[in-house]
């Protein structure tokens, strides 16, 4: 059984998802009345191509993060990829980016090219190397499984989730809460 809820709190739109009556996607249980709803951080993060992306490149854009640490770095691609295929039309449009990072903090200096010459050498599957933490910190993300963040064209956090490999129900609903939000910023 599915049951998609949503609340308004202080005019930011937050989602929330119950399956089987386990809660898979949560922000609004985690924030009480008047809390102040979580933001894209402001970031400098250069891929493994060592190109430069910044929080700056994303104004106006609904950003969805697709976070992991090592041992969530296969499903980190299968979510990138099969989140693309999905909102292909909103990425065209340029209303909406796929926001791949690997969180590397923690990675000794000495070992920082050999990490980086792990990820993919095709320019399109760039992945931002977060060495110092900003998305993993800010968000308290769990390196064992991939996170995925949908944020509001403004930069409010709409929803996020912490899964395994990507089945179709959670892209479609994860999808289904992106294109709300660029619909609701056009």
């Amino acid at each position: 059984m599915l049951d998609r809820r949503t609340r308004w709190d202080e005019g930011t739109y937050i989602c929330r998802w119950r399956r089987a009556g386990a809660l898979t996607l949560a922000l609004g249980a985690a924030l009480g009345a008047g809390a102040q709803v979580p933001t894209l951080p402001e970031f400098e993060i250069r891929d493994q191509f060592e190109r430069l992306h910044t929080d700056r490149d994303l104004a106006g854009r609904v950003v969805v993060v697709v976070a992991s640490g090592r041992k969530g770095r296969e499903a980190n691609s299968a979510w990138g990829a099969a989140l693309r295929s999905e909102l292909a039309g909103l990425i065209a449009d340029q209303r909406l980016v796929v926001l791949p990072v690997a969180d590397v903090r923690g990675v000794p200096g000495f070992l920082k090219g050999r990490v980086r010459g792990g990820f993919s050498e095709a320019p399109e599957r760039w992945v931002l190397l977060d060495w110092d933490g900003v998305f993993g910190e800010a968000f308290q993300l769990d390196g064992d499984v991939t996170s995925v963040l949908v944020f509001a064209s403004d930069g409010a956090l709409l929803a996020r989730t912490a899964e395994g490999e990507p089945d179709a129900m959670r892209v479609a609903l994860i999808a289904a809460t992106a294109r709300e939000a660029s619909a609701a910023g056009s």
